[in-house]
């Protein structure tokens, strides 16, 4: 009897199997021609190894497309962690990037290059008037011609908002006429769903310093293209140091402005406006005051436009009405004044849009025991009040309640008499422009006389406003201008 122990297929099948163990799994044993046994467990170890190939072979193919789509997803990943979705354009990290990158380079003495950052003018009211959906075609419009202007070496990044910064490869000296042509481009008109706007773009630009980093360059960019922002006329500007000390005082003063108008930093004084004849005290003006602790008396032309700049004039406008109908409220139960004395209080245009604020105003002139009829708001004449937006029905509310509203420093805005004919407003405030040298400028005079008659006509109360002189008194009161504030009828008489 054959002794299969010796047979060498047994040794072949062994060695098989330890290879196929070790991953080839196309081992292939030819069988022998004695079809035994050992025949049929080779036939077997065949069938198993070719089962083992083809599911290895699967199993490869699929690992390979899950790498291959692993690696698409990374892409993709890459692509939104770089990219901004809205305009395709390269986001903050992305300019980040590449800003450390070219101040590397400038290190190594390479060519210097330029770092500009727009802004656009007037976005806000395009999202306000059109809506958020122009608003991004204003973005994707302004992308499109921003890489037409470019070269395909220079970067351009949107680094969020309406804000966008270009990575441009020019010297210092070539940056001005670059900035210039990239103004006159993405200024011109847009036509978008047969709607023409222009936003308006302020563009501020730095050189390349190594010894900055990629966010001190971009505030330097930043900087510079607030200051053209603040500019009516040059609105392309180059880093100077002195700004960024501004930016930094102004930082400051905005965060002090934030405590102020918890404490009483914020306060009223008050002056008086006078019958010109008899001199009699008719009401007293209130006007907000900063008594900074460190800076001493700031003016409101310095800190009404910081507060409107931090969104803080709904705070410092609330604190104003509350402490000024309380002073008035007080010195009404003391008799410090007479009882028909008016008190003329600023309100910013925006007040007039607010649903709450005529009933709030109520609340508090009943809680105080005040006349509404002893109230009077002042709005600047140079915000245009539309005929059928919610300021004009809050001005209506008003005159319901007995409160009036003056127009203030009319003379430098619209000045339409046909405009304040449609107003529900009880009387206007000349703008001092109008006044200042009035008794030695016979055209002013004229057009002077011009206004005093038609407010006459309109049966609106007329007040002048700072009048220094005798002189002044005198020709205004000749034009029959009967009221009048200023430091020469009387000063600040009192403070909240």
């Amino acid at each position: 009897m054959h002794d299969s122990s010796d047979d060498p297929r047994i040794k072949e099948l062994i060695g098989a199997i330890l290879r196929t163990a070790t991953g080839a799994f196309d081992t292939y044993l030819e069988p022998s021609s004695q079809r035994d046994g050992i025949d049929a467990i080779i036939a077997g170890f065949n069938a198993m190894s070719a089962r083992l190939s083809e599911l290895y072979g699967r199993l490869d193919e699929q690992v390979t497309r899950r790498t291959a789509q692993l690696e698409s997803a990374g892409e993709q990943l890459r692509i939104l962690a770089y990219t901004d979705p809205l305009t395709g354009l390269a986001n903050r990290s992305e300019l980040g990037r590449h800003l450390d990158s070219q101040l590397a380079a400038v290190s190594r003495g390479e060519p210097a290059s330029t770092l500009l950052v727009l802004d656009l003018d007037s976005f806000k009211l395009i999202n306000d008037t059109h809506g958020h959906h122009l608003g991004d075609q204003v973005l994707q419009e302004l992308t499109r011609r921003m890489r037409g202007i470019v070269r395909d070496t220079d970067l351009v990044a949107r680094l969020g908002g309406d804000e966008f910064a270009l990575l441009v490869h020019l010297p210092d000296s070539e940056a001005p006429g670059f900035a210039e042509r990239l103004l006159a481009g993405l200024n011109q008109p847009m036509l978008l769903e047969s709607i023409v706007v222009n936003p308006g773009v302020s563009i501020g630009y730095a050189p390349a310093d190594a010894a900055l980093d990629a966010e001190q360059w971009i505030r330097q960019a930043d900087t510079a293209m607030y200051e053209a922002k603040r500019s009516k006329t040059d609105k392309v500007q180059r880093f100077a140091q002195h700004m960024l000390v501004e930016r930094i005082t102004k930082s400051r003063l905005i965060a002090d402005l934030r405590n102020a108008v918890r404490t009483e930093e914020i306060y009223a004084d008050y002056l008086p406006i006078v019958d010109l004849a008899s001199s009699g005290v008719l009401a007293y003006k209130a006007r907000a005051r900063w008594d900074h602790p460190e800076n001493g008396l700031i003016p409101p032309e310095t800190f009404v436009p910081l507060a409107k700049e931090a969104g803080l004039l709904p705070a410092v406008r609330h604190r104003m009405v509350r402490s000024t109908l309380a002073d008035f409220a007080s010195w009404r139960r003391s008799a410090q004044i007479s009882a028909d004395c008016r008190l003329h209080l600023n309100i910013n245009h925006i007040a007039l849009r607010e649903d709450a604020f005529t009933g709030q105003l109520a609340e508090q002139l009943a809680e105080l025991e005040l006349p509404a009829e002893n109230l009077v708001l002042e709005v600047t004449e140079g915000h245009f009040i539309s005929e059928d937006g919610e300021e004009l029905r809050n001005m209506h509310r008003l005159k319901e309640l007995g409160i009036k509203v003056f127009l203030d420093k009319f003379g430098a805005g619209y000045s339409s008499f046909g405009y304040l004919a449609r107003l529900p407003i009880s009387g206007i405030k000349l703008d001092k422009s109008l006044t200042n040298g009035i008794h030695k400028d016979p055209v002013k005079l004229e057009v002077l006389r011009a206004i005093v008659s038609m407010a006459d006509a309109l049966e609106l109360e007329c007040v002048a406003v700072a009048v220094r002189t005798d002189e002044q008194a005198q020709a205004l009161q000749a034009l029959g201008v009967r009221n009048a504030q200023g430091y020469h009828v009387g000063a600040s008489a009192k403070r909240a």
